[in-house]
């Protein structure tokens, strides 16, 4: 289940490359876990992208109205992960706008023996 479950998560940021590379990141149809790990991957991503300054990523959390009870999962796990790390964020309806600084490296989060998120495929 967690090999079709890492392929499913592997399609779904495939078919959104384009959009990352545009600074956007959807995380609808992740799981918590799953979006914390590409979270992280797109942030790196980026941030070796290009040493020239200031970078902004979208991310997109949705309101959670869709989660159990109407509750947010993601949103806040997303919250929690950037202050841990240090990152800027402004926080909209549905949306997270991290400031990424060109060159920092935050630190990695260990994920185990779990399949990580697969950007450069």
């Amino acid at each position: 289940m967690e090999d079709a479950n890492g392929e499913a998560v592997d399609l779904l940021i495939r078919q959104q490359q384009d959009s990352i590379n545009q600074g956007e990141l959807d995380l609808h149809g992740f799981y918590v876990d799953e979006a914390i790990d590409c979270v992280e991957d797109v942030l790196d991503q980026h941030r070796q992208a290009d040493q020239s300054g200031r970078h902004q990523l979208t991310v997109i959390t949705g309101k959670g109205l869709h989660s159990t009870d109407g509750v947010a999962k993601i949103r806040p796990a997303v919250i929690a992960y950037l202050e841990k790390h240090k990152y800027k964020y402004t926080l909209s309806p549905g949306v997270i706008t991290v400031d990424i600084q060109r060159g920092a490296r935050a630190t990695p989060r260990p994920r185990g023996n779990k399949q990580e998120c697969c950007l450069i495929c």
